[in-house]
């Protein structure tokens, strides 16, 4: 039974094996056997879990308890995809996409799932082996680690805390201070894919009139929260040397991408946070023309350059109505992680956590978290120069 079960898993996409994998660990015993080592081996899709460690009373329990398991994990985890597939509406109301051992089901039938295995397998670089070759992390990981919201509620965890007080490094408000690793020099085109949103205090309050991401284009570095687009970022080195991120470049390349803006004006002008980048746009559906101005108020960076890992954080002010009788400021942080696989090829975590502006009527009830956090996973591909 062991050598048909690992046959038949080696045709199981990914998802469905990490899944498996998880439900067999909690039924299987520590002394495994020769065949069924090979059969975690496979599910798991990592040479280093041979040595299995039990967390369950069950361990006791024989390898047929867990074959069932595994049955009806992907039984569970087909019937909602399809209902997902089939109801497009509920794509995105789905309590998240990165979930743990049953919400696995939901991860795995993503309609854009068309990723390596080698992809697949360090989605969340921050919590994979290598991605800090000491183990040493900044005090503020916390903020980076995954959300998980559980299967309509079953396995929820407690939220991340989120703080957009103290602020971090203060430096140029144009956001042209921010230092990037030197792996990332050059322009990227750089694909975003859903991972799901988050109301830590309801969805009555991320919908409040000062969360940014409610309103298309309320969050200029990703405009449209519920799309999945590609877009071009670029670095440059300064006159230090130094790797920059090329703003005037990089945000009319996402407005393009995501509500595809017609740019009309780009450049830096004065805003009551001190001088930011500001950009003037037109939508196809909406004749009339925007204004948006951003400010970076202050942000924190650390990186491992032997792994060729980044994580950034960054606090920003946005100004400016982007429809009628929405607010006209917003406050986000963006939450960066990327790991660098080859001079061509970059993986890693995009996040917005929104905050609620004082003036709103729901600022009590946030309690100083955020209204609503979007996290979007990223794959950057080098454009070639010449192109470019």
């Amino acid at each position: 039974m062991i050598h048909n079960l690992t046959k038949l898993a080696r045709t199981w996409p990914f998802r469905i094996r990490h899944l498996a994998f998880k439900l067999w660990r909690c039924t299987s015993r520590h002394d495994l056997n020769m065949r069924e080592q090979r059969l975690c081996r496979i599910l798991s899709c990592r040479p280093e879990v041979s040595h299995i460690k039990t967390r369950s009373s069950l361990k006791r329990i024989r390898p047929i308890a867990g074959s069932f398991l595994l049955i009806a994990g992907c039984t569970n985890s087909l019937w909602i995809g399809l209902s997902t597939a089939y109801v497009p509406s509920q794509r995105h109301a789905l309590p998240g996409r990165r979930e743990s051992a049953l919400a696995g089901g939901v991860a795995m039938m993503w309609p854009n799932v068309a990723r390596a295995e080698s992809q697949a397998d360090q989605l969340d670089p921050i919590f994979y082996n290598g991605f800090s070759t000491n183990n040493t992390w900044p005090k503020y990981i916390g903020e980076f680690a995954r959300i998980e919201d559980g299967l309509f509620g079953m396995g929820k965890k407690p939220y991340p805390t989120f703080n957009w007080q103290p602020f971090g490094t203060r430096g140029n408000t144009t956001g042209t201070s921010l230092a990037y690793p030197a792996w990332l020099e050059g322009t990227w085109e750089v694909q975003y894919k859903y991972e799901g949103r988050h109301f830590p205090n309801g969805e009555e309050v991320g919908r409040a009139l000062s969360a940014a991401g409610v309103n298309p284009g309320s969050i200029l570095r990703v405009p449209d929260v519920t799309k999945e687009s590609k877009a071009n970022w670029r670095f440059r080195k300064d006159s230090s040397g130094r790797c920059r991120a090329d703003w005037e470049y990089t945000i009319p390349s996402i407005l393009k991408s995501f509500v595809e803006a017609e740019i009309l004006d780009v450049g830096q002008a004065e805003t009551p946070d001190g001088t930011g980048l500001s950009i003037a746009y037109k939508q196809p559906s909406e004749p009339e023309r925007k204004h948006a101005t951003l400010a970076w108020l202050a942000s924190k960076t650390w990186q491992d350059p032997k792994a060729k890992t980044f994580l950034s954080m960054e606090w920003q002010r946005q100004r400016g109505k982007v429809k009628a009788g929405a607010s006209d400021v917003y406050g986000y942080k963006i939450y960066t992680s990327l790991r660098s696989r080859n001079k061509d090829d970059i993986i890693g975590l995009f996040r917005v956590a929104s905050f609620l502006q004082p003036f709103d009527a729901s600022f009590e009830a946030a309690k100083g978290q955020p209204a609503a956090i979007w996290d979007f996973s990223l794959f950057l591909k080098r454009v070639p120069t010449a192109v470019a």
